[in-house]
């Protein structure tokens, strides 16, 4: 990427272009978020998103949780520290992970399609690194995090789309791939995926929806990655947090080249 800054406050590019060396293709940056969201032809529910009124985004969701009670987020970050120095936190909706890694010195970066979560994101905690983009394409080079994770993301994804993800996010990492989420009973065999149009009348015009994987299809899907070593899972009960329950950690790690 060429760098072309129109505007700087403290030496930060808060308005300016992006345009990418290879195909000249030019990019915004807008109040110090790099746009570079791949997917032009946006879904129902990814537009439903970025609604001003839209009833899942809560910029202040969990954060009154203390650290140590956060036990998902603190199980994935202990992992980072055991790896390297460097995480990719895809889906990161207002980054409530990154303080975390910055009270140990470990370099975040934060990715989600959503422009509204990530300039809430800075609004929180203004010294995040944030970027706007697509995670069926992630715009990083291969390897460029020591470890990449999502949490919670596979729902939103319909069965086409999450091995494309699972598969972007192998690409950038460059020792450990880590994935949190609810799974579905081991019987059930395929995922259910519905989207639902919500009444007008309720004052929302898109939809929302639901996915569900079991543990086989979420172990398949990564152990038949390129240059797989490992796979090792964790429960970890969320215990403290706003539901019930408990999320399986996946950690695939990559064979040593």
């Amino acid at each position: 990427m060429i760098l072309a800054p129109t505007r700087e406050i403290n030496g930060v590019v808060e308005e300016g272009t992006l345009v990418c060396s290879t195909c000249q293709k030019q990019f915004q940056i807008k109040n110090g978020i790099p746009m570079l969201f791949c997917n032009e032809n946006q879904t129902l529910i990814e537009k439903w998103w970025e609604l001003s009124d839209a009833p899942l985004v809560d910029h202040n969701f969990m954060r009154g949780i203390p650290p140590h009670q956060q036990l998902i987020r603190c199980r994935i970050r202990d992992e980072v520290l055991t790896t390297g120095t460097s995480a990719l936190d895809v889906g990161c909706a207002t980054c409530i992970d990154y303080p975390l890694y910055r009270e140990v010195g470990l370099c975040y970066v934060g990715v989600d399609f959503t422009y509204k979560l990530l300039a809430g994101a800075l609004i929180i905690t203004p010294d995040v690194p944030v970027v706007q983009g697509d995670a069926k394409k992630l715009p990083f080079r291969n390897e460029s995090f020591d470890s990449v994770y999502c949490k919670d993301v596979l729902v939103h994804l319909p069965p086409d789309v999450y091995k494309k993800v699972l598969e972007e996010m192998w690409r950038v990492t460059k020792k450990v791939l880590m994935v949190a989420c609810g799974i579905s009973a081991d019987t059930v065999k395929e995922c259910r995926y519905t989207v639902t149009e919500i009444r007008p009348e309720v004052g929302y015009k898109y939809a929302s929806q639901s996915s569900s994987y079991t543990k086989a299809s979420i172990v398949d899907a990564l152990s038949n990655l390129p240059n797989f070593d490992s796979l090792k899972t964790d429960d970890v009960k969320l215990e403290g947090e706003s539901s019930s329950g408990y999320r399986v950690l996946f950690m695939a790690r990559k064979k040593a080249v």
